[in-house]
């Protein structure tokens, strides 16, 4: 088995953007995820519960709140698809930054 290449400093910075498109991805996606969760699940179990438990104290939620479920909702659910559409495109940039591995090994296939 060959060695790889030396790898130089435009490696080096190729290898950076790589891996910060990576980190980026991961984190819109988690940002994403918990968007939908609070869209999907935790606002609409509030609403049907009509209270808000805190420390052990359970609050009445406000009627100002209860009529505007529809609308935090939408806001939610937007958050999510905002959040996973950038994640798509770090994951787009992302792969279209990998070529650099070709330079650094010969074969792709080990």
């Amino acid at each position: 088995m060959q060695d790889p290449a030396f790898i130089t400093t435009e490696l080096w910075n190729s290898l950076g953007n790589t891996i910060l498109w990576l980190f980026l991805f991961v984190f819109t996606m988690i940002l994403g995820g918990i968007h939908f969760l609070l869209a999907h699940a935790l606002v609409p179990s509030i609403m049907l519960n009509g209270y808000l438990t805190l420390r052990g104290d359970a609050r009445e939620l406000p009627s100002f709140i209860k009529e505007k479920e529809k609308q935090i909702r939408g806001a939610l659910y937007l958050g999510s698809l905002f959040f996973v559409s950038v994640s798509i495109l770090c994951l787009v940039i992302m792969i279209s930054g990998i070529d650099f591995v070709a330079e650094l090994y010969d074969r792709w296939y080990i």
